[in-house]
């Protein structure tokens, strides 16, 4: 179903365009398509027609990227090929090795320059060079990108008495009551920052990329052209040269759209053909899909999952960037899943904590549990800025991770844990309502509402004091471990604002809170109410450690307080997850 490759697309870039070539701010009103648009689809094509030969237009969508594998929202950003993509690119280019291209088009997103770059590699003929067209992009979809893909179509659905599932079984619905252009601009209207493309803002630079590519290639003295788009656009093109003739066929990964272009007309001839991707595939390729096939059949719900790596791995990030983080698995994964926990670090500390929270994850896997941990923005391998470390920035990576996990294992959705260290601990107990989170695990939490949690960074008068800098210079400075230390106005505000105790109190799975006795960063007032307040879980229990600190025992060198905390937090997952 094409519109099922709308939604896994995804990312975020601030920014649009101004005729083909060039990208300036957010995007700006667009003139009615319709006056540009119809048989020749803008005036350039049918002027560059005259007197000249027919060209043949080859629309091939990108092979596989990873957002298209984990069920994110992927317009502007660029996510990279995974393994799979850059094998469907490569067949492709052997099954139309014999086409000769005079040119060649891309936008600039990097999953489709390198498609069209590995297509042109594979042609016996000379490849003509690569022009970037920035009218080809996938559809923008502003302050959805990188975002999961229920939240931005499930109040579409809704608005229309319908339900959004991971299967889209209710999508064929959607689409009896609502064309591209009424999505489109549901979607922009649905955008808390207002930066979504519009309808008539796609189609605008879509015709002026059409026109860019017709002159281009009418000049080179016709033939054929090699056009590498994305899921939404490829249909976005069909529908306005040739109206009414593109049905919502399947514009899969790699598949090709072929348009005729003479006299100013343009013919669909074929739409969403797999043949050429089919025709390219290697001996082994065709080997491995026929196993894979006879897996599928045996055992259907293994089926549709790409593997993904585990261990050390990168993972795209709602800002663009790269998430660096560790994901653990058991060697063995039952019929049903495996449970998977969840982990969260502290301010400026790491997904490895001292090693403790490494020891965790080892324990884990050996009792049949999966992990992921990640560096929050900032912090250890990140390559961000510390003033991006802030809770929406690390809820969204969280949300990432998860998504990761859940694409390259089969995870068993009732047996979900989190595990969260000091401020890691505030961060996971407001993550609580965003999961069914059946264990949590809180080492030394920061966890009281507002300012209150974050004592040893100054007083509450120092804090606001910092807040109100940080509204005007952008960042604020805390004081915490002997060091000065630069904090983002929105780190200081979400510190401010944030009320974690409600969703401990809302919280009934099963509670381990672990606190040290002379912890004097994240004190004994902090964490008791954080006991207090959790009064619906089905457990809570709490393990205080007398001669433990703020770090329990890692930073302190102390191996037998780390074994104690280790050991408790590992078999309390065991006992509940289990």
């Amino acid at each position: 179903m094409r519109k099922l490759y709308k939604m896994l697309l995804a990312c975020a870039v601030a920014g649009t365009l101004t005729a083909c070539g060039t990208q300036t701010g957010a995007p700006q009103g667009a003139a009615d398509p319709t006056e540009a648009a119809g048989e020749t689809g803008g005036a350039e094509a049918e002027k560059a027609s005259e007197g000249d030969g027919a060209i043949t237009l080859y629309l091939v969508r990108h092979g596989k990227t990873f957002l298209n594998t984990t069920d994110q929202v992927q317009g502007w950003i660029d996510s990279p090929l995974t393994e799979k993509g850059e094998s469907q690119a490569d067949a492709v280019g052997r099954g139309m090795k014999d086409i000769r291209f005079v040119s060649a088009f891309s936008s600039d997103l990097g999953r489709q320059r390198e498609t069209a770059l590995r297509i042109l590699a594979q042609n016996a003929g000379p490849a003509p060079e690569l022009r970037e067209v920035i009218g080809l992009r996938e559809w923008f979809y502003g302050g959805y990108e990188g975002k999961m893909n229920a939240e931005m179509w499930d109040p579409i659905f809704e608005a229309h008495g319908l339900k959004f599932d991971a299967e889209w079984s209710q999508y064929g619905e959607l689409l009896k009551q609502m064309t591209d252009e009424d999505i489109a601009n549901a979607i922009a209207a649905n955008d808390a920052l207002k930066q979504a493309e519009t309808y008539d803002q796609i189609t605008k630079r879509t015709i002026e990329a059409m026109d860019e590519i017709v002159k281009v290639t009418q000049e080179a003295g016709g033939g054929n052209a090699l056009v590498v788009s994305s899921g939404s656009e490829i249909p976005t093109i069909l529908e306005l040269v040739v109206p009414g003739q593109y049905k919502g066929e399947d514009i899969s990964n790699c598949s090709v759209s072929v348009l005729t272009y003479k006299d100013g007309v343009y013919t669909l001839e074929t739409c969403g053909d797999t043949s050429y991707l089919e025709a390219g595939k290697t001996e082994e390729e065709k080997k491995q899909e026929a196993e894979a096939a006879k897996t599928a059949a045996a055992e259907p719900e293994e089926t549709g999952k790409e593997a993904l790596a585990t261990g050390e791995i990168l993972i795209p990030s709602a800002r663009g960037t790269e998430i660096h983080a560790t994901f653990t698995v058991p060697e063995t994964i039952g019929e049903n899943g495996c449970p998977l926990v969840l982990f969260a670090h502290g301010f400026m500390g790491s997904r490895d904590e001292s090693g403790e929270f490494t020891a965790v994850a080892d324990g884990l896997a050996e009792r049949g549990i999966a992990s992921m941990r990640i560096d929050f923005p900032g912090c250890n391998e990140s390559t961000e800025s510390f003033l991006e470390y802030n809770f929406k920035n690390m809820s969204d990576d969280l949300d990432a991770a998860l998504a990761y996990a859940r694409e390259a294992v089969k995870v068993d959705e009732s047996r979900l844990g989190i595990l969260g260290y000091s401020m890691g601990g505030r961060l996971a107990s407001l993550y609580l309502d965003k999961e069914a989170f059946h264990t949590a695990v809180l080492w030394a939490p920061a966890a009281s509402n507002g300012f209150d949690a974050a004592s040893a960074m100054g007083t509450a008068a120092e804090m606001e004091e910092q807040l109100k800098k940080s509204q005007t210079d952008g960042k604020g400075v805390i004081h915490i471990w002997d060091e000065d230390i630069e904090v983002g106005a929105e780190y200081l505000q979400e510190l401010k604002e944030g009320k974690p105790l409600e969703q401990l109190a809302a919280y009934t799975g099963n509670l381990l809170v672990v606190t040290g006795g002379i912890d004097d960063t994240v004190v004994k007032s902090i964490t008791d109410q954080v006991l207090e307040t959790a009064a619906n879980t089905s457990i809570t229990a709490n393990l205080n450690i007398p001669r433990a600190g703020h770090g329990l025992g890692g930073y302190e060198g102390d191996q037998e307080v780390v074994k104690v905390v280790v050991d408790a937090t590992v078999n309390f997952f065991d006992d509940n997850l289990n």
